[in-house]
């Protein structure tokens, strides 16, 4: 223990030139405030221009940025490689489902740089954050249809309401976990939280589960079933970690920076993004055409319309928030000026 204190105060002392502008938990809010992370907060209020410069300081979200946007531009990468052809097929479901990876790790990067804005910007920051992932969740609902799901299954009343669930399901999550923002900071409104988006993910994920338990190789089911349960296992791994904030509440002040849980996590749900969408594109280009799942319309056109209904959604709570503050504010005002007047 001696010795990771020693390394954990050489550290500091290396990096302390831009470490030095930030501030201990105690000196911030209760909202602003990470479980176990007690050090490299940013000043709360800080401008857009301030927060944009902290993308090149060390603080205790410089990694939950970065981890994101690295991946981000790698699954851009990947969709800018794939030909046109393979794009276009299906209604552009693979289209779909590459172009939610990209943006829900730049929402998740977008929302951790500019959080400290002001109390109202965060939360409004994270509800954009999970209306991204909630379009993930429904890409990824599409290409499991079309490639993923059995055959035994096509016809069926789960092939028929498999997208109507997951719609209703993701613009839920959406609307449960905004208005997880309006409740005290603790863990059971992180349990909340993602117990909202693992509905959507079991039942999404259902194809691929089956695909993974099920498969055989005399009909050709195990095509991407690797994958899949790679994909699994990536999820239960960063599951723990995220909602038991390790190793951060083992080792509180030791992991403010570096390998904190949310970064692990961020690390880790991308690792699983890519092995999802490569059991996809393996399932695409071995399954023929007449075993496909295809979709009478294509899933562009439900994914914008979930689009603009969860920021809708968003647009409400963020409303809701500022109006609260407001209020808030106006009352802690009225209080300090009478508590001013009797004296």
């Amino acid at each position: 223990m001696l010795t990771c204190s020693r390394s954990y105060q050489d550290s500091k002392m290396t990096v302390w030139w831009c470490w030095k502008e930030t501030l201990n938990a105690r000196d911030v809010p209760t909202d602003f405030r990470d479980i176990g992370i007690l050090h490299g907060y940013r000043k709360p209020g800080s401008s857009f221009r301030t927060c944009l410069q902290s993308m090149f300081k060390l603080h205790n979200e410089t990694f939950n940025v970065w981890t994101h946007l690295i991946f981000s531009s790698l699954f851009l990468y990947l969709l800018c490689t794939q030909p046109h052809e393979l794009l276009a097929a299906d209604g552009y479901t693979l289209f779909c489902l590459l172009i939610t990876c990209v943006l829900y790790p730049l929402g998740s990067a977008t929302a951790h740089l500019f959080n400290c804005m002001s109390p109202v910007a965060r939360h409004i920051c994270f509800m954009i954050d999970y209306l991204s992932i909630s379009l993930y969740a429904f890409g990824a609902c599409c290409s499991n249809k079309v490639y993923a799901l059995p055959d035994s299954w096509q016809g069926g009343l789960f092939a028929d309401l498999f997208l109507v669930c997951m719609f209703v399901c993701c613009m839920g999550c959406v609307y449960v976990s905004c208005s997880t923002r309006f409740m005290p900071v603790c863990r059971r409104t992180k349990i909340l939280r993602l117990s909202a988006f693992a509905l959507p993910y079991i039942i999404g994920m259902t194809p691929c589960m089956h695909r993974v338990i099920f498969c055989s190789e005399a009909d050709n089911t195990c095509v991407g079933a690797s994958y899949y349960a790679q994909h699994f296992f990536d999820t239960i791994f960063t599951v723990t970690f995220y909602g038991g904030h390790v190793p951060e509440v083992l080792f509180p002040g030791y992991f403010d920076i570096f390998f904190q849980s949310h970064s692990i996590f961020h690390v880790v749900v991308a690792i699983g993004s890519y092995h999802h969408s490569q059991g996809i594109m393996m399932n695409m280009t071995s399954r023929p055409v007449s075993n496909r799942s295809p979709m009478s319309i294509s899933p562009i056109y439900p994914l914008a319309l979930l689009t603009i209904l969860n920021s809708l959604i968003v647009i409400h709570f963020g409303r809701r928030m500022a109006k609260l503050k407001r209020t808030t504010s106006g009352l802690h005002l009225v209080m300090n000026n009478n508590e001013h007047k009797d004296k």
